[in-house]
């Protein structure tokens, strides 16, 4: 998501959907991937520049531990995303969406702390 890569999601069970990723082996004459697999010489492009959200989401830095406030409640998201800014757009009665860059992580139940959704 940093370096532009949009994440697009299927239904569980649905492999047909992302057909071209589930066939590799077809595709290389039945060979497993990891014995094909090289480093690629390219770089490792630059960080696209920090997520801007729209005005009406609250943005929140995620801690270094992996935590976001929300009211009077430290919630945990994901350490993977420590000290990054993230995005909370009210939806619903004390429901949030939690945005990472143009990603819908999941939403928070603001009473409970409790995340449903697609995560990380």
């Amino acid at each position: 998501m940093q370096l532009g890569i949009v994440h697009q999601r299927i239904q569980p069970g649905s492999p047909q959907q992302n057909g071209p990723h589930e066939r590799p082996h077809e595709a290389l004459g039945g060979d497993p991937p990891n014995e094909r697999w090289e480093p690629s010489p390219r770089e490792y492009p630059a960080r696209v520049t920090p997520p801007e959200y729209p005005g009406h989401l609250e943005v929140r830095r995620v801690s270094g531990a992996g935590l976001f406030r929300l009211g009077e409640r430290d919630v945990f998201l994901s350490s993977a995303l420590a000290n990054e800014p993230i995005g909370l757009e009210p939806v619903g009665d004390g429901i949030w969406s939690i945005v990472y860059y143009r990603t819908l992580l999941g939403r928070i139940n603001e009473r409970t702390g409790e995340i449903t959704g697609a995560m990380l």
